[in-house]
């Protein structure tokens, strides 16, 4: 039988079973006879805030369950021991299934992604391409993306070859669009995530992309034999297949499964939990 979906506020939480918080946060030690699902949009998501971990008490494990949008950053939250004791999972976002143009020879350019990288990369790119005259359209995620509801993407996503992306650690979802397109992206990744709130010097295990596979393209995390794998990437291209990567673990019908499948589990901890009383 279907569940009934309703949207309330704090005085609705008692005549559900499961409560699904997006963006809030709610003392579950108040709800012992409710589950609840925390995330993937918490603002402070990337990694935890001090404001987080003021409220970690708050959490329940018995009843809470944490969902992120990339495996990277469920990962690192469970290494740096704030959520060592809940209960965390993966859980992507649909991908929206743009029309991607399918022959490559089509496509008349490429795109460059920056977002919070070292100026010296930067530059470092621009001559790399300047060499090669590549025509290019340049994308920096402050002033172009962050915000800006009529920034237009998709056109960008369909007109282009490929994307080469400089990017700090992240967990958004603008270049896993760019794959939903069928754009090969070739990657200066990042190892660690380059900032955290409590502890700066903290190294975390981090990505610039949020979803990838073999079939999206190629990572570097140096420029040592950038000219070399750039070159491999490139004669690579046409065997490159993002959209098939995105259809397989994205889409509307994958992604409901996966919330089903949490669904379960919550209210076979709450039977659990009942059980117990």
């Amino acid at each position: 039988k279907d569940a009934e979906v309703t949207f309330g506020n704090l005085s609705d939480i008692k005549y559900n079973d499961v409560v699904f918080c997006k963006r809030s946060y709610i003392n579950t030690n108040d709800y012992p006879l409710q589950s609840f699902i925390f995330g993937p949009s918490f603002d402070d998501m990337v990694m935890p805030s001090n404001k987080f971990l003021q409220n970690i008490s708050n959490f329940n494990r018995a009843n809470s369950l944490f969902i992120f949008n990339c495996e990277w950053q469920k990962k690192a939250w469970i290494n740096i021991n704030h959520l060592i004791n809940m209960q965390v999972f993966h859980f992507p976002l649909e991908v929206q299934k743009y029309k991607a143009i399918q022959n490559i020879k089509d496509k008349d350019r490429i795109f460059i992604y920056h977002r919070n990288r070292d100026k010296q990369e930067l530059l470092y790119l621009f001559r790399f391409l300047a060499r090669r005259n590549y025509k290019h359209i340049y994308i920096d995620y402050e002033k172009d993306v962050k915000g800006k509801e009529d920034f237009d993407a998709l056109s960008i996503f369909q007109s282009s070859r490929y994307g080469i992306v400089l990017s700090e650690h992240s967990n958004d979802q603008f270049l896993t669009q760019a794959l939903s397109c069928n754009v090969p992206l070739f990657v200066w990744d990042v190892e660690y995530a380059n900032r955290h709130e409590t502890n700066k010097n903290l190294k975390v295990h981090a990505s610039s992309v949020p979803h990838w596979d073999n079939r999206c393209g190629k990572k570097v995390y140096n420029n040592e034999n950038f000219q070399k794998d750039f070159n491999n990437f490139i004669m690579d291209l046409t065997q490159f297949k993002p959209r098939e990567y995105i259809m397989e673990n994205f889409t509307n019908i994958k992604c409901s499964e996966k919330f089903k499948k949490l669904i379960m589990t919550m209210e076979e901890n709450m039977m659990d939990m009942i059980s117990n009383v």
